[in-house]
């Protein structure tokens, strides 16, 4: 079975304990990261030794390029240059060049602040695509499923604007996919975001027509404005069976997120959020999925 799993951002233990509990039933699982493994989250460094010693063009663990990967190699030709030109005065004066996230914070409290180390980092990433797709059964024809960080784009693009889609684009994720019989699965925007008030439980995978979007916002968790309010999972989906995976149950989550409510507090907010998702996956965009590859 093929998994996607949504942004990581340097959440390396959810990780772990998401990889191992979909490998424990399927040991044979083949898992696509939608990118966005850097930035935000309390293991950076470690994350990126993940990604070194585990991502691969083909194999068991794929990724496409997400935006924060992106935004470093953007940043990358003025730290080669400060580098290359740091005995100048101005350039010491001047210090690292920042990134707009935490990696340049994270280099120098890590001692990393050294150009074969970032080069090896950029040269990683610089490789991952923008785009994978999968093909699956479904019930009268096989499915193709694409996936991109942000929103899989026309074909008829060229190639710079379709990668600037698959890695940047919101607009059309806010709608879903009417282009096509195709099914898109995406993160960059997780669903904790406004837009998604009301329309599903926050935290979770998210669904339109014929689109899936598998950004909880894990990393938020961390930040008690959201962590209180919302599960903020990391989330997978199983591309043959919609299957949706967490790391933990809903409330196991919920527990964990509020350690200072009785367990009679924790029972009711788990029993609100239970019912919620329940008749969110009731949704006409997840049912025709699901007819589209002969769940049901």
């Amino acid at each position: 079975m093929h998994y996607v799993i949504g942004d990581v951002h340097s959440c390396l233990d959810e990780l772990n304990t998401l990889l191992e509990k979909i490998e424990e039933k399927d040991p044979e699982a083949e898992f696509i990261f939608v990118g966005d493994f850097v930035d935000r989250g309390p293991r950076y460094l470690d994350t990126i030794h993940w990604c070194e010693d585990h991502i691969r063009p083909t194999g068991k663990y794929r990724t496409v390029i997400g935006n924060h990967e992106d935004l470093l190699l953007q940043w990358f030709p003025g730290f080669r240059d400060w580098w290359e030109n740091q005995g100048r005065k101005d350039d010491l004066r001047r210090g690292i060049p920042q990134t707009q996230y935490n990696f340049s914070r994270m280099i120098q409290e890590e001692k990393k602040v050294d150009l074969p180390f970032v080069q090896s980092v950029m040269n990683l990433i610089r490789e991952w695509p923008s785009e994978i797709s999968v093909t699956v059964p479904g019930k009268n024809r096989n499915v193709t499923c694409r996936i991109a960080h942000a929103w899989p784009a026309a074909q008829s693009s060229d190639e710079e604007e379709r990668r600037n889609c698959n890695i940047w684009n919101r607009e059309d994720e806010y709608v879903g996919n009417f282009a096509n019989d195709d099914i898109y699965i995406h993160g960059h925007t997780p669903t904790i975001s406004d837009y998604d008030n009301g329309r599903l439980v926050p935290g979770m995978i998210g669904y339109r027509r014929h689109t899936i979007n598998v950004d909880g916002g894990c990393v938020f968790s961390y930040n008690p404005e959201f962590g209180k309010r919302y599960v903020c999972m990391l989330c997978a989906i199983c591309l043959e069976t919609l299957e949706e995976i967490y790391p933990w149950s809903l409330l196991e989550r919920i527990a964990m997120l509020h350690p200072e409510e009785s367990a009679s507090r924790i029972e009711k907010i788990y029993e609100e959020t239970r019912k919620k998702r329940k008749e969110y996956l009731c949704n006409p965009y997840r049912r025709e999925m699901l007819q589209m590859l002969g769940v049901e």
